[in-house]
């Protein structure tokens, strides 16, 4: 059988390298995001899930996130889709205010203050696993993980030689995730220029394109 799969996003690296390293003591495989992106775990079609099934068994996404809040980004995946069920998800914050906390209760999520009581977490994962059959596949057919990092790089569009800068949002060994101002094409060939040693990728294949919460471009590219 799977390993279990969990989504954390937070805009703060200690807090995402703190939920990694207690979710892997539960067996989990961890995806964790610093940004909000509708659905990480999608390599194709962005706009709208088009899978059978969720691509993740939980999601924990704190509250305060860059340009939009968590629930914001939980309501974003209902609007696209999302397969996984509503009590799996779970929202975090160090403050909130009455009326945002009325809304995650009323919607069904759960919600953890910070710091995080990891008894009371367990308890909630505990009862999140119940409704996982792990026998069932994930959506998602990425076979190895992405990690999240923000680094600038520059777009060389063949065979225009149309320069395009964006940001990588994550990376792996076979492709990565940008964030542009401008919208590149479905099968377009991307030469990508940038200083940082862990982007081996020099040459890519543009494999699925849509637009995030705040207006910019997403293209999702697969390494030659």
């Amino acid at each position: 059988m799977r390993k279990r799969r969990a989504v954390v996003i937070d805009d703060d690296e200690v807090i995402v390298n703190l939920f990694r390293d207690y979710l892997s003591t539960r067996n989990y495989e961890v995806f964790s995001y610093t940004v909000p992106v509708v659905c990480p775990l999608r390599d194709e079609n962005w706009n709208l899930c088009n899978t059978d099934y969720p691509c993740a068994d939980v999601i924990i996404t704190d509250f305060n996130l860059p340009r939009m809040s968590g629930l914001g980004l939980l309501q974003e995946q209902a609007r696209h889709g999302c397969k996984l069920l509503i009590e799996n998800k779970a929202v975090m914050s160090g403050f909130l205010d009455s009326e945002s906390y009325r809304k995650i209760k009323l919607m069904g999520y759960a919600f953890f203050e910070k710091p995080i009581d990891f008894p009371r977490l367990s308890a909630w994962l505990d009862e999140c696993e119940k409704r996982v059959d792990l026998s069932q596949p994930l959506g998602s057919r990425r076979k190895e993980p992405r990690h999240s990092i923000q680094y600038a790089v520059r777009c060389l569009i063949a065979p225009t030689d149309e320069t395009v800068d964006g940001v990588t949002l994550d990376i792996s060994n076979s492709g990565l995730c940008l964030k542009l101002e401008n919208p590149l094409e479905i099968s377009q060939t991307i030469h990508i220029s940038t200083a940082l040693a862990v982007i081996a990728c020099d040459t890519a294949s543009v494999r699925w394109v849509g637009q995030g919460p705040d207006g910019s471009y997403l293209a999702g590219l697969s390494c030659y």
